[in-house]
């Protein structure tokens, strides 16, 4: 395959992913995307336990869907919470394909953000283990990582297309990226095979988001990798969250 039509190929595949620009602080327990710091949630709705020692769960993060635009517009905010308690106790790195995820180590739930749903108040409950960022946005369109390619995609790359200088290096081929860092939607950057979880109505949820190694470094839910973060679209009558950890 020739330079020009094995670019074409991904190009056609490329999503606009939204590249995290975190500022340090806390904006607030409002419904909006951000990391850390107090959570947005819903008056009369119980705060998050482990439900395999009843620990308080501490807030990671929270997107609005509608930040994504393969998902826009939706009025749904995915929040994540982590048993930083657990973590600590040697339990690692809970997720959908962790033995230790069905325990309930961690809870993302999609709640709706429409008028007349109030906060609760009750600011951060648990202590976490990041620091608050506010999160600003910036659009770039994306290629998937080279996990996504397939064998026969993968068997056709021309020799010597890359550019990419290391793993990280975003600019993967000329002209083409994939960002490799915090982002709202696109592809997510798999260390290792994909793992995309499903839903029993929907089948293959979507994807969210992800929080990279840099933001995770004294968390274990993303040392040396990702915590990848999946919703169910809105047309699922009960929307779920989903969590998927993979380390290098």
């Amino acid at each position: 395959m020739s330079e020009a039509r094995w670019t074409t190929e991904l190009r056609q595949r490329a999503l606009l992913t939204e590249r995290m620009i975190l500022d340090p602080g806390d904006p607030g327990p409002l419904p909006v995307t951000k990391v850390g710091g107090s959570p947005w949630w819903p008056s009369g709705e119980a705060r998050p336990r482990c439900r395999r020692s009843g620990h308080l769960l501490s807030f990671i993060a929270q997107i609005v869907l509608s930040d994504d635009s393969q998902l826009s517009p939706d009025e749904g905010l995915l929040s994540f919470h982590y048993c930083v308690e657990c973590e600590r106790e040697g339990f690692m790195s809970f997720g959908a394909a962790d033995p230790g995820g069905p325990d309930g180590g961690y809870d993302l739930r999609v709640f709706q953000r429409g008028p007349g749903v109030d906060s609760d108040g009750m600011g951060a409950v648990a202590k976490s283990s990041i620091p608050p960022y506010r999160i600003s946005l910036s659009a770039v369109e994306e290629i998937p990582s080279w996990a996504e390619y397939g064998d026969d995609l993968r068997k056709q790359i021309p020799q010597g297309a890359s550019i990419a200088k290391d793993d990280l290096d975003e600019n993967v081929f000329p002209g083409l990226i994939h960002v490799c860092r915090s982002k709202v939607g696109g592809w997510p950057t798999w260390v290792q095979d994909p793992l995309w979880p499903s839903c029993d109505k929907s089948g293959r949820m979507k994807f969210v988001g992800q929080l990279d190694w840099d933001l995770g470094r004294d968390a274990s839910w993303a040392a040396g990798g990702y915590a990848y973060l999946f919703a169910c679209p809105s047309t699922c009558s009960s929307r779920k969250g989903e969590l998927v950890i993979q380390t290098t």
